[in-house]
């Protein structure tokens, strides 16, 4: 896949192309298809969020090739592991129960977006990075 700022191909696996300096989207770099059977970076990237953490950890540890997909399998792991870490936590018994069940709610609605956005960029091979998450991640892979 070509940089989309100056339609060459950037190489290796940096995230920047070598030619323009554009910061190039994950999808550039996927080098095509995934190792799962074949599959498409991009619905593998999908698939990592479709069942919270339960498909990033599934996907990272089958997906040996694609970046693309191994950083949102992270991405997906880390980030929806710890939302529902925190929605356990707020669910233990304590005083002030209602305020308990607003703040379950308001975090519920919100991982629920972020879920149906995170699906969307990834399908569309956007590198859309969880802030706090996705740099400490980039590093990491």
């Amino acid at each position: 896949m070509n940089c989309p700022s100056c339609n060459r191909e950037p190489g290796g696996i940096s995230v920047r192309c070598r030619y323009c300096g554009m910061k190039a989207p994950l999808a550039v770099h996927a080098g095509g298809r995934s190792s799962i059977n074949g599959l498409d970076p991009n619905m593998g990237a999908l698939f990592c969020y479709l069942g919270f953490f339960v498909t990033g950890i599934i996907f990272y540890l089958l997906e040996k090739e694609s970046r693309f997909v191994r950083f949102h399998a992270l991405q997906s792991l880390v980030t929806f592991g710890g939302i529902t870490a925190l929605l356990l936590l707020i669910r233990l018994p304590f005083p002030g129960a209602r305020l308990a069940e607003v703040l379950y709610m308001m975090l519920l609605l919100g991982a629920l977006v972020l879920w149906v956005l995170l699906m969307l960029k990834a399908y569309q091979g956007e590198e859309f990075e969880v802030p706090l998450v996705g740099d400490w991640l980039k590093e990491y892979l």
